[in-house]
């Protein structure tokens, strides 16, 4: 979710979000007003393993497309 100058705009992933959690809808809002700060991200290796992989498995996924 962005706020782009009064338009507040919305990514898949927050249509997702909204679906599985509408509090973190609220939450997500609230941050793009800036009446809250985004929560600090902590290292964790598992989530960066998963990351990578699904960012191999997009770049997969594209390649075979074209």
């Amino acid at each position: 979710m962005q706020k782009n100058g009064a338009a507040i705009v919305f990514s898949a992933g927050d249509l997702v979000g909204h679906l599985n959690c509408r509090y973190l809808t609220y939450l997500d809002l609230k941050v793009a007003q800036g009446e809250l700060a985004r929560p600090r991200v902590r290292d964790d290796p598992t989530l960066d393993a998963l990351t990578e992989r699904g960012k191999i498995h997009e770049r997969g996924f594209v390649d075979h497309l074209a």
